[in-house]
């Protein structure tokens, strides 16, 4: 008897977990979207979900019918280095210790992190004043 509950139990629990990964946010990588100035497509479509860096850790864009709602960074630690929620236009970044730390400063100490962030934002980082240290423009 304990054994026919046994199968009950991890047939369920098997699919629980299917249904979790089927049903669960949606997840996409860079190379499987396209960007335009009016949305986020995948095949076509405007996306629902998170679109993640190619390397599955650098960043993750959230959107929602094709719409950026939320964008964030991070440190090589694994800590939100930027992020940007709700796309109020404000803007908040982080130190390697999780810290709140000005603009300026975080173009000055993550000069790598801020060109990245100048690249996928151009117009957007212009407007922070978001520059990696030695190249602003004249």
């Amino acid at each position: 008897m304990k054994r026919k509950n046994g199968m009950k139990s991890l047939a369920a629990g098997a699919l629980l977990l299917v249904c979790c990964w089927a049903c669960g946010p949606h997840q996409a990588r860079m190379h499987e979207i396209a960007m335009d100035k009016e949305s986020i497509l995948k095949n076509g479509e405007p996306y629902t979900g998170e679109v993640w860096s190619d390397d599955g850790k650098s960043f993750c864009l959230t959107t929602r019918n094709g719409e950026l709602t939320r964008f964030v960074m991070y440190h090589l630690n694994g800590r939100e280095a930027v992020c940007i929620d709700n796309l109020d236009d404000e803007m908040t970044v982080y130190d390697e210790g999780g810290e709140t730390i000005s603009i300026d400063s975080f173009a000055t100490q993550y000069k790598e992190l801020a060109g990245t962030l100048h690249e996928l934002f151009p117009e957007d980082s212009a407007k922070a004043d978001i520059e990696p240290a030695g190249t602003e423009n004249p």
